[in-house]
């Protein structure tokens, strides 16, 4: 699940998702519209934060995949 589907789905604010996983609200930004891959630190902290439904292979456009 695209963390843009996550936010929505779960009534959550960018600002919230980066205040629960320990990064700077303009990262975040960068994170959920598609600027920047998060690093392993951060990707867990978002695996953990979106209780496994967002994956890392959710950061790509992999091929066959809807975007």
């Amino acid at each position: 699940m695209k963390l843009t589907t996550y936010l929505r789905e779960n009534d959550l604010t960018v600002t919230a998702l980066a205040r629960s996983v320990g990064v700077d609200v303009s990262t975040m930004h960068r994170i959920v519209h598609g600027k920047h891959i998060p690093g392993q630190k951060t990707m867990r902290a978002i695996i953990r934060e979106t209780g496994g439904q967002v994956q890392p292979n959710d950061f790509f456009d992999l091929p066959g995949e809807a975007a």
